[in-house]
């Protein structure tokens, strides 16, 4: 369940978006002023002279831009090698907003001033594929780049596949379908979704994917999380699964679920965050048999507690949890989620614990935009997404704020270096609000870039400068 597209549903926009095609002639493919450009923010200038300077050199610059169709309902974004993918999500047609079929879109950004469509991976009718991880896969089986999409029906009630596809991208210009798994009927399928390789000598690496399938205990009595094996991607399947017994939630949206998945340590790790119940570690070593190693709350440090995702900094010392916090949206667009929100409700912090001891994490701080930290209203200001460069420099995208630039060498005192805010752009299907909608956020480490999914205006490509002197 996607929380921000149910809050949307009420809402309206008009007007359309440059067609299919490449970058060109999008008004925004070069590198774009003030406010698609972004400089630190004066409130963050504290400490010695020498800080500032430090500070005032880093920025995020456009470099590149794509519409990626310019059809909107653009989703999560990952990249490997040359090659970004962007993900399309959709909704249940009762809601007034229809479920698209475009694909995940594959594009070529090895010149990041002029990126190109490669392709696209083409999911089924009737339902979305939000989320790609694509990896170097060297198997008996198989031996190349391997992507696999998250499958969600648009309505579980309909007649459509949900689950895992999987695409051999060793020629992204002409991806080839492999395999599938099938999530239980009844379900919704995999929302968020992650893949990962355990080294093995010569072509014996293990290949596990992860599925969240969020409610998929309550509405059909299945494991909300599916490990699947998929060293044979022509033919996956499921060899463990894991619910958490959960209490009710609490906050504005009291709700409990698996929300999102994220392999660490060679797919002997599994994180799942699970809404209000908390951020979960499993130890995956046998994928078969996954055990509870903690469980990690923010009910003290969030009136809302929506754990929606999660990364590691500082070589896994540090744990960073996203909570999507929507409370503060106005109640005309939250009425039907039963949300009691108060006056006093922010919006999605950026949450920050010490994991030295991963058996007991401690809470050290929480960012939040300056925006977040109120009831504004005229857009979405919660965190969504954070990815690490590095030791201890964090990108977190932000909806209607863009993507932050955090600086975390002081874990304490975390503090925003440069920001990066898109052009207000029409919803081009008419069914969200005209604002900067930014869903994802991926570093690209071949071209040292910093990608950045948009849900209206596309792919968006930065550098950031300034990072490798940080």
């Amino acid at each position: 369940m996607a929380t921000i597209v149910l809050l949307l549903a009420a809402c309206t926009a008009e007007q359309s978006s440059p067609g299919p095609g490449t970058a060109a002639p999008s008004p925004y493919s070069q590198p774009a002023s003030s406010p698609a450009e972004s400089s630190p923010s004066p409130d963050n200038r504290t400490g010695s002279d020498r800080s500032v300077k430090r500070i005032q050199k880093r920025a995020l610059k456009v470099i590149g831009h794509h519409p990626l169709g310019g059809d909107g309902y653009n989703a999560d974004v990952f990249s490997l090698g040359d090659f970004a993918y962007v993900g399309d999500f959709g909704h249940d047609p009762a809601t007034g907003i229809p479920c698209p079929s475009d694909g995940v879109k594959a594009i070529d950004i090895s010149n990041p001033s002029e990126p190109k469509l490669a392709a696209v991976l083409h999911n089924p009718a009737n339902t979305s594929a939000e989320d790609i991880v694509v990896r170097k896969v060297r198997t008996k089986e198989f031996e190349g780049d391997l992507a696999v999409t998250g499958l969600q029906a648009c309505n579980k009630e309909l007649a459509a596949p949900r689950g895992l596809l999987f695409f051999d991208v060793s020629n992204p210009y002409k991806p080839k379908e492999l395999g599938s798994w099938e999530a239980p009927a009844g379900t919704r399928g995999c929302h968020e979704i992650d893949l990962a390789v355990r080294p093995g000598a010569g072509k014996s690496d293990r290949v596990v994917a992860a599925c969240a399938n969020p409610n998929a205990a309550a509405g059909a009595g299945v494991d909300e999380v599916a490990l699947v094996d998929a060293t044979n991607p022509r033919s996956p399947e499921q060899v463990g699964g894991f619910t958490l017994a959960t209490s009710p939630g609490f906050g504005c949206l009291p709700l409990s679920f698996a929300h999102s998945v994220r392999f660490f340590d060679d797919a002997r790790r599994l994180y799942v965050s699970y809404w209000d119940a908390g951020t979960v570690l499993l130890d995956v070593d046998n994928p078969a048999s996954p055990t509870q190693m903690e469980v990690t709350s923010l009910r003290e440090h969030s009136s809302d507690g929506d754990n929606h995702s999660m990364t590691l900094a500082s070589d896994g010392r540090l744990l960073l949890i996203n909570s999507e916090d929507i409370s503060p949206f106005p109640e005309v667009f939250i009425k039907d989620l039963h949300c009691q929100s108060t006056p006093g409700d922010e919006w999605g912090q950026l949450s920050i614990f010490d994991n030295s001891n991963e058996s007991k994490p401690r809470f050290i701080a929480s960012f939040g935009t300056a925006n977040s930290k109120q009831r504004t209203a005229d857009g979405v200001y919660t965190v969504h997404n954070t990815e690490v460069v590095g030791q201890d420099q964090a990108f977190s995208s932000w909806y209607s704020d863009g993507v932050r630039w955090i600086d975390l060498s002081r874990p304490s005192k975390p503090r925003e270096v440069a920001h990066f805010l898109p052009p207000r752009m029409k919803d081009p299907r008419g069914n969200l609000p005209s604002s900067p909608f930014v869903w994802g956020v991926w570093p690209n480490a071949e071209n040292g870039v910093i990608l950045v999914s948009d849900i209206n205006s596309g792919l968006w490509i930065l550098e950031p400068v300034g990072l490798q002197g940080s």
